[in-house]
């Protein structure tokens, strides 16, 4: 290579720097450039394999009182024993977490919480600033307070997750649905997340109105599940009352899990104080996200199995139907395939070929 090639080339791969006069000041720039050539691949950093990743930033949605923050507790229990992740996977790599959290009481909630989930309580940690900004007491803020968070990590020594809920509580004085404002604070708490290598799992609310596309179930600007890595919801499970879903919505650093099912178990703890707890369990889940959330809107309408088996009788009153156009028909009437299933195996509906070259149709 010349001489001159040799320069250039440690042009390029050097940070810049240079002064630049604007408006009669001077500032400083810098760039970058990273030539693919010289960086050494690594694997994602799994915690909870499909959920959370060290370094990275995930969410989690869902209405209330579907358990949202009993999960996250079960997640750090399991990180402070090295218990094994539902349904009976690799073990967890043993660490602790700090929670950030606005809506529950440490002494009366989180605390027995974390003992019902058989926590390993010295790896739980309740992070709660004491900021004071012009005399008076300052909220923790996820735009300017990151540092302090920081120290907080570095106290702690083994920090693997860390819980912010709800994270709208904690993004400052922003507007929540102004993609710009709401990236100009988890983007940067993103790339805290990378700097520090630790997961970092927000938990919010869904938006006033249904949303039937999972990816908009998550209040405030699309820039919520834009910026993160990993996004899930909590849902009722369509076929069951007493089940609840934990169910993937995005995954941009890896192949989407399957849905987790799980229940509310309760059971009582130090000073006769009964508690919450999740109860996984092993039985299947085949209904995506997205599904679920059209079953879910299909209930809010008075929508159900019987309603769809009115909609079949009616549809094949005349006669067979297409299925193509049977499924088209449903969809458009808010009923999900996993009711449509249902309703069809109740009145013995049969799919039948038209001829060896014809499509399937409906029938009673």
């Amino acid at each position: 290579m010349s001489t001159f090639g040799r320069e250039a080339d440690e042009l390029w791969r050097a940070q810049r720097l240079r002064l630049v006069q604007t408006n009669g000041q001077a500032r400083e720039e810098s760039f970058t450039l990273t030539c693919l050539a010289d960086v050494a691949m690594v694997a994602i950093d799994w915690i909870w394999e499909g959920y959370l990743a060290r370094g990275k930033l995930a969410l989690l949605g869902g209405d209330p009182d579907m358990g949202k923050s009993v999960i996250t507790i079960d997640m750090a229990a399991r990180l402070s024993k090295g218990l094994r992740w539902p349904p009976h996977k690799a073990l967890a790599r043993t660490g602790s977490t700090i929670f950030i959290c606005s809506e529950d009481s440490t002494t009366d909630t989180v605390a027995p919480r974390a003992e019902a989930a058989g926590a390993d309580l010295t790896k739980l940690h309740v992070f709660k600033s004491a900021l004071l900004k012009n005399g008076k007491r300052k909220t923790f803020s996820l735009q300017d307070d990151l540092e302090l968070l920081g120290e907080a990590i570095k106290r702690v020594g083994d920090v693997q997750s860390i819980v912010v809920d709800a994270v709208t509580s904690y993004m400052g004085a922003i507007d929540s649905h102004k993609t710009a404002e709401v990236r100009a604070v988890l983007e940067p708490l993103a790339d805290f997340a990378e700097r520090t290598r630790v997961g970092i799992l927000g938990v919010t609310h869904p938006p006033k109105q249904h949303q039937g596309n999972s990816l908009r179930s998550f209040a405030g600007s699309f820039a919520f599940v834009a910026a993160p890595r990993l996004a899930h919801i909590v849902v009722a499970d369509p076929e069951n009352k007493q089940r609840k879903l934990l169910l993937p919505v995005k995954n941009n650093i890896g192949r989407k899990p399957l849905g987790l099912g799980y229940s509310i178990g309760c059971k009582m703890v130090g000073n006769h104080i009964e508690a919450p707890f999740i109860q996984w369990d092993d039985s299947p889940v085949d209904v995506t996200a997205d599904e679920a959330l059209a079953a879910s809107a299909a209930a809010a309408r008075g929508d159900s199995v019987e309603n769809a088996e009115e909609f079949l009788r009616e549809l094949l009153a005349n006669g067979p139907v297409d299925s193509k156009a049977g499924e088209e028909a449903a969809k458009e009437a808010g009923i999900s395939i996993r009711t449509l299933k249902r309703a069809k195996r109740n009145l013995d509906v049969v799919s039948k070929k038209e001829g060896f070259d014809g499509g399937w149709s409906w029938r009673l």
